[in-house]
């Protein structure tokens, strides 16, 4: 008859030696599926890093669209037909932004954190889509941001309501895609597959480098 104390052992034994080859799939698993998108984010954000030392904001042109604006506004960006999520719910991580006011400095520091949420998620195991998504046009000027969307009115964000743009390897349809991410004190939005130059002109006009 075995002894209780080393049944005991043995069943301790086999649920560790199961927990450890469940974990070890799951690292296989990971490892297999994220290692090409964790290369891509890579040169997404080197890429980035290049476009940011060669950019010039003075350099950026007035565009020309088929509607009247308001006198002394003018169109520095604007892209047709992406797919954009948008998000009224925040995160634990805008509690501390509105806990500091909305710092500048702050926020500088914290979106520049490599542990900050909307990068870490870019890691998960199991990428959930957003079932909010819809397809639109983005405009941005030196006062407001302009967001058409198919079927709804026009959204308009004034500069004085964004917190920071900045690129991201973005979860959608279970995969990821190089996008990136608008903050403002109310909503969070998600654009795939568009020119990052558009973070840069954001960020800028909210600095009031040329915010006319």
């Amino acid at each position: 008859m075995i002894d209780v104390k080393i049944l005991a052992l043995i069943i301790i034994g086999g649920i560790w030696l199961a927990t450890l080859i469940f974990v070890g799939f799951l690292a296989f698993f990971y490892s297999k599926k994220h290692t090409p998108l964790i290369a891509e984010r890579k040169k997404y954000f080197q890429d980035f890093e290049n476009m940011k030392a060669e950019f010039d904001f003075k350099q950026i042109k007035p565009i020309n669209i088929n509607w009247q604006l308001p006198k002394g506004e003018k169109i520095l960006f604007l892209e047709s037909d992406i797919d954009m999520n948008i998000s009224t719910k925040k995160n634990k991580q805008f509690k501390n932004m509105e806990k500091y006011d909305y710092q500048a400095d702050f926020l500088d520091d914290y979106y520049d954190n490599e542990s900050f949420l909307p990068l870490k998620s870019a890691y998960k195991l199991f990428l959930k889509s957003n079932a909010n998504q819809s397809k639109g046009n983005i405009f941005v000027s030196n006062k407001r941001i302009i967001i058409q969307r198919e079927g709804q009115a026009n959204l308009e964000i004034a500069l004085s309501d964004v917190l920071k743009a900045y690129i991201s390897m973005i979860p959608n349809q279970k995969t990821l895609f190089k996008g990136v991410i608008l903050h403002t004190k109310k909503s969070v939005y998600d654009f795939l597959l568009i020119d990052p130059i558009i973070v840069l002109i954001i960020n800028n006009l909210i600095k009031g480098d040329k915010n006319e």
